[in-house]
């Protein structure tokens, strides 16, 4: 059963990276809970969408995967332990993309909550920040823990977030 959709053309795929290599930029590529056997390298496509599966549900890539600026993750949390997943068993460099988390349905995330967002099977792992978090109205600080021989990317509900400037002599 195909398990990736370019949503903008409506073709249906068996596996990511030949979605994400027919895909024009804009495209809205949506990914599948499923184990998928291959390496994912989304760096050459700018400005392409990643939605997690069509419903809550985890991706499990078993090679290589990288994603890169300009491109936008989406992910969806439907409960504290019913959330998107990512799980790469291979080495994963996701650096300076877009994420957009999405609350589904009645569900509110209390402040202190934690959602495993990514885990990378193998260091050494590459992941900086996002170039933007957004979100419907939640507040999250993303965090990256190493756990023995794999990496955790981690986002967790705060109450408010609070911006500090601090102008110098003159401003």
């Amino acid at each position: 059963m195909p398990t990736v959709v370019n949503v903008n053309k409506n073709f249906v795929y068996y596996l990511i990276q030949p979605a994400i290599d027919a895909a024009s930029p804009g495209d809205i590529i949506r990914i599948g809970s499923n184990t998928y056997p291959e390496n994912v390298n989304i760096s050459e496509k700018f400005g392409l969408t990643l939605q997690l599966g069509f419903s809550q549900g985890e991706v499990i890539v078993t090679g290589k995967f990288t994603l890169s600026a300009d491109d936008v993750l989406e992910m969806e949390l439907f409960g504290d332990d019913d959330y998107d997943k990512f799980i790469i068993q291979d080495v994963a460099s996701i650096t300076g993309f877009s994420l957009y988390i999405k609350v589904v349905g009645a569900y509110t995330p209390a402040p202190g909550t934690r959602f495993i967002i990514f885990t990378s099977l193998n260091n050494p792992s590459e992941f900086t920040n996002p170039m933007l978090i957004k979100t419907d109205g939640h507040h999250f600080i993303l965090s990256y823990e190493e756990d023995g021989s794999s990496w955790n990317v981690v986002l967790t509900v705060v109450a408010r977030v609070f911006r500090l400037q601090i102008n110098g002599p003159g401003s």
